[in-house]
């Protein structure tokens, strides 16, 4: 497949975008402080749990769900145990009433047939979401109903008919019938209660199967977020490192005396990146200052170096006024003329002891200044 010109410029000026995108978030990211940037570091260990805690919520959902069907299962065995009760209970009730004609008998296979009927309409209430299961559960308690309502007609038609006119033919038939009713009803309820326990079965699986991802999840999540939370942390304590080593070393070869160092270079703006620019500072101060310091040195001994040339001026004038002296003291005929020439050298002397003491003046006022550099 050829791409045209169009779509391949098209295709690098999205890179491009999404290239100046990220360097836009790392320079966002360099212009934070140092807090900021670890809440920045964090933000992905929090958003992993909250995924975790998400996860975690849909299948503790689950769970839930499953365990009212659990719940809703139970009842209903328990319903469905009930109802065979009472259907053995009605049969008793015929039996007794075949045997003894009690009226007691009557009455309880009356109010055993009022409870089979608010079972059946409390399990005739009870939803699943599975078309099948639901159809076979209507179903068979319609027939359960239906078969309530047939043993109920034998017991008033043929039983309790036969009965009271001694027609034991009758009442026989009408036992063996209403037997037969009742077992097809155990039956049905037998069927019932296989659907029931189908689905409780199915429930508590999803429900352990539920339990088990949730620890799997909670295991993953844990690894995951020790692992990126180290490596998180080592990452953004070894750039802080790295940046203070450096900084450390800057200081030393200062402490040292050398002050020819380059200076830290660090684009981001934290305080690290102040405390490097407060060293670059130090460090152009003591250029300037060690500058200024030997320019004012080199002056004082170049005066220095005037001021020696002017003792050696000094000492040849002593000399030769000395020589005069001994011409002095050797001949009267040139006294006058040496006289002449030692006033003169008087003179000279004289000025050039002036010129001294200026000169000394000048190195006491630029040692001053040196001495007020130095204690600053």
């Amino acid at each position: 497949m050829k791409i045209n010109r169009k779509e391949k410029a098209k295709l690098l000026t999205n890179i491009d975008k999404k290239l100046r995108k990220i360097d836009f978030n790392k320079s966002k990211i360099k212009d934070m402080n140092l807090s900021q940037k670890f809440a920045i570091s964090i933000i992905p260990v929090l958003l992993l749990m909250v995924i975790g805690g998400l996860i975690i919520t849909v299948l503790f959902g689950h769970i839930k769900s499953n365990l009212k069907d659990i719940q809703k299962n139970v009842l209903l065995e328990t319903d469905i145990y009930q109802l065979e009760i009472l259907f053995n209970n009605m049969d008793n009730c015929i039996n007794d009433y075949v045997t003894s004609k009690s009226s007691d008998s009557l009455t309880k296979f009356k109010e055993y047939g009022k409870d089979i009927e608010e079972l059946l309409t409390k399990l005739n209430e009870i939803k699943y979401e599975e078309n099948e299961k639901q159809e076979k559960i209507t179903l068979s308690i319609e027939e359960i109903r239906h078969n309530k309502k047939e043993i109920e007609k034998v017991m008033e038609e043929k039983i309790i008919y036969g009965a009271r006119r001694n027609l034991k033919a009758e009442t026989v038939v009408g036992r063996s019938t209403a037997a037969n009713l009742r077992d097809k009803t155990i039956d049905q309820l037998h069927q019932i209660r296989n659907i029931v326990e189908e689905d409780r079965n199915r429930s508590v699986g999803n429900t352990l199967e539920s339990m088990t991802a949730n620890e799997i999840v909670l295991v993953i999540i844990a690894i995951i977020g020790v692992f990126l939370a180290i490596a998180i942390m080592y990452t953004f304590i070894f750039s802080i490192k790295r940046r203070i080593n450096h900084m450390v070393y800057i200081s030393n070869q200062i402490s040292e005396g050398n002050i020819s160092v380059d200076l830290i270079q660090d684009e981001n703006k934290d305080e690290i990146t102040e405390l490097g620019n407060a060293i670059n500072k130090m460090v152009e101060n003591l250029r300037t200052m060690i500058g200024h310091i030997a320019r004012i040195s080199s002056n004082v001994n170049l005066q220095s170096e005037s001021l020696n040339n002017y003792a050696e001026q000094v000492n040849q004038g002593s000399e030769q006024i000395n020589e005069i002296m001994q011409q002095l003291a050797n001949g009267t005929q040139k006294q006058t003329d040496a006289t002449v020439k030692i006033t003169q050298l008087i003179e000279d002397l004289t000025n050039e002891i002036i010129n001294s003491n200026k000169e000394g003046e000048n190195i006491a006022y630029t040692t001053k200044k040196l001495l007020q550099l130095a204690d600053k």
